[in-house]
């Protein structure tokens, strides 16, 4: 590449470039100006200077994958992680005042941010003049456009062109693109995977003529796994991803015609269906409570109506995995814990997802190489009992595994004796093997024994033999009760891997979460309906409903109130009371209140900006943090009452009274007779009946 004009070299002033750009996406003409930049100064500086709703646009416009600005700034950091003398910044052009900004404006701006004193900016011949008036105290250098191969407009506008993209940057954009154009669906759940009693209410719904009422559905489940204080709330994106791509294909409409069920007209209706309707929801990591309308459907009620299995299946599974997950990170009181229950899940996509929700709940990373592949969770792994028995012996196969992967070499101890075989060999290999090469023994595994006392012993061998920095890692029917054990017996333990009782959340591999009808549409509003049970837990909470989470001074959550959408609560004192119990009650003041469920798609439209992974794993962490030690006990946990809002109580009550007024406990057999005009009758009725239990039969 030629550029106009060239450094001057004789100065003592010390150098310092700054090279400023969108990087929308960075190419290998942004490196070509940065290698010639470290090159002519001793210190380089990278801004990313960008409006990132503008920059969004830009992407959208082209259908090309839009990244955020730290996402493209960490491409560039990547590229330059062996370069010491460089500094990165961003700069959110969207926060200046003029719009579009003046130059002025935005040489203030950048001297607030940049912390070095710049005194060489590298940029394109056009802004020449602009830069020589507002940064007089920086010698400009052009870039001569064009001789740079590529921009990053032609990247964005024309796929062909992505080789351009710096290598870091890559393999990011190729998975985005490849996933909105339809090639990768690991998030996207088949259509057909739905209960065949939704399909068949759907015809009665279309043969009534009630199909296209708008209707309100609620995902919530009744009682929290291993009888913890809550829940954390995963897969919700997922459901999002897949009403978002909900609709019948040709084969699918094919199948069900070949059924002989379903009438023609319906079948044409359903091979145009699609999600117009809203869905209202939790974020994923949020920790949620029982009863919540977690997730709310506000749709046709054909639409809301098929897409419930999907909808339970996606959340019930990584919430439930999640929630085990936390418990057993939080067991490990800040020791990494590695996920290595691929062999034992319950099928592909419960390993690949599995492991995925592990990793947002906490864990470090994961054995299950597919999906580290996928999602970029990292992976981690040793060697198995096979490994060190396929050599002739345990020192042998221990040499080789060290000589292969000299710089974290973990090695598993327990195939033959632990104390008199595994350790002392381990030992060997770090001083005669490592040593040697200018490397350490990084760690080793226990996964059978009495891990506490093993470890133990383990730790005493390794500090007499100067080798007090290898890490001890055990496996092994672990879980949380398992975990808090060894740690509270003293055990040495650095890390733990975990299988079997996380991935299949073996202590309670079910949870129960239900998807069921709050209101439905009745002359141009949405109708209050509830469920009633003889089982009081299972009796519905009606209506179109938000959820409002209650925070003291601190930022510590008190508890949630159920509420019906838009209702605000006081702002001063509230008083919370047990809907179960009304008696107890509680009077609160000074907390804050705020809804935690946000609008993500409208009008079956995405309106909500969807979280990448590690967002999502921090949103635990924060989430967490909002507990008390008390709701975060592995036992007898304090738990929550979820109290119901006033206004939502009186339709709830209302509801109840209304039902109970229409309920007949026994029924009048004169009268009965009477109404049916008949002289002689049978009646097959079970006594003390109920009306919604019992059937009438007459026969003349």
């Amino acid at each position: 590449f030629v550029y106009k004009t060239l450094l001057k070299e004789a100065t003592s002033e010390k150098k310092i470039g700054a090279f400023v750009g969108k990087f929308l996406p960075p190419h290998i003409g942004h490196i070509s100006v940065i290698d010639r930049a470290l090159k002519e100064c001793d210190k380089v500086v990278v801004v990313l200077s960008d409006n990132p709703e503008r920059s969004e646009q830009l992407c959208k416009n082209a259908n090309f994958p839009y990244f955020t600005s730290q996402q493209r700034l960490n491409w560039i950091k990547d590229h330059y992680k062996d370069q010491k003398n460089m500094e990165f910044y961003i700069i959110d052009e969207s926060k200046l005042q003029k719009q579009p900004f003046d130059m002025e404006e935005y040489s203030q701006l950048f001297r607030r941010v940049i912390n070095e004193k710049v005194n060489v900016k590298y940029a394109d011949e056009t802004y020449r003049e602009l830069n020589e008036k507002y940064f007089k105290d920086c010698k400009f250098v052009a870039i001569e456009r064009d001789l740079i191969p590529v921009h990053g407009t032609d990247i964005r506008e024309d796929p062909e062109k992505l080789k351009f993209a710096i290598e870091e940057a890559h393999a990011d954009i190729l998975k985005k693109l490849q996933s909105a154009n339809g090639t990768k669906k690991e998030n996207i759940m088949n259509n057909m995977l739905i209960d065949f009693y939704e399909l068949t209410m759907g015809q009665a719904y279309f043969n009534e003529g009630n199909h296209e009422k708008l209707a309100c559905f609620d995902v919530f489940f009744r009682k929290c796994p291993d009888k913890a204080s809550f829940v954390i709330a995963n897969g919700v994106q997922a459901c999002v991803e897949h009403i978002l791509n909900f609709g019948f294909s040709k084969e699918d409409i094919d199948y069900l015609k070949d059924l002989g069920k379903f009438s023609d007209k319906y079948l044409e209706y359903l091979s145009n269906l699609k999600f117009t309707g809203d869905v209202y929801a939790v974020s994923d990591g949020t920790v949620v409570l029982p009863n919540e309308p977690v997730i709310t459907i506000v749709a046709p009620l054909i639409q809301a109506q098929m897409i419930e299995t999907a909808l339970l299946l996606l959340f019930n599974r990584s919430s439930l995995i999640t929630t085990k997950a936390s418990r057993i990170v939080r067991s490990a009181q800040g020791r990494p814990v590695m996920e290595f229950g691929t062999r034992r899940a319950q099928g592909y996509e419960a390993a690949k997802d599995g492991a995925l929700d592990a990793y947002i709940a906490g864990a470090a990373g994961t054995a299950c190489t597919v999906t580290g592949k996928e999602y970029s969770v990292p992976v981690l792994g040793t060697m198995a009992h096979s490994f060190v028995q396929s050599f002739d012996s345990e020192y042998e196969a221990f040499e080789a595994y060290a000589k292969s992967f000299p710089n974290a070499a973990t090695l598993l101890v327990d195939t033959y004796d632990v104390l008199k075989s595994g350790i002392p060999n381990a030992i060997k290999i770090a001083k005669e093997v490592l040593q040697p090469m200018g490397k350490r023994l990084a760690g080793i595994r226990i996964d059978s024994g009495d891990l506490a006392y093993l470890s133990k012993e383990a730790r005493i061998m390794f500090d007499q033999a100067g080798l007090s920095d290898v890490k001890i890692c055990v496996s092994n029917s672990l879980d949380e009760h398992v975990i808090e054990d060894l740690l509270s017996q003293g055990a040495p333990i650095d890390s733990f891997g975990v299988g079997e009782n996380l991935i299949t959340a073996k202590s309670q591999p079910v949870f129960g979460g239900v998807y069921k009808l709050a209101a439905i549409e009745k002359d141009n509003h949405l109708e209050p309906k509830i469920k009633i049970s003889e089982t009081r837990e299972k009796i519905t909470n009606p209506g179109f409903k938000d959820i409002v989470r209650l925070y003291d001074q601190n930022g510590k959550m008190i508890t949630d109130v159920i509420t019906l959408f838009g209702e605000k609560l006081p702002s001063r004192t509230y008083t919370l009371t047990d809907p179960d119990n009304s008696w107890k009650t509680k009077e609160i003041s000074n907390f804050t209140a705020k809804s935690i469920k946000t609008k993500m798609i409208d009008g079956g439209k995405l309106v909500y900006k969807l979280r990448t992974i590690e967002e999502r794993r921090a949103n635990v962490q924060k989430e967490l943090g909002t507990l008390w030690e008390e709701n975060l006990r592995l036992t007898n946990a304090q738990t929550f009452i979820v109290s119901l809002s006033n206004k939502l109580s009186k339709v709830k009550n209302k509801l109840l009274e209304e039902f109970k007024k229409s309920k007949k406990t026994k029924y009048d057999f004169q009268a009965a007779l009477e109404k049916a005009n008949l002289e002689e009758s049978t009646l097959s009725v079970p006594p003390m009946a109920t009306e919604a239990s019992s059937t009438l039969k007459l026969n003349k």
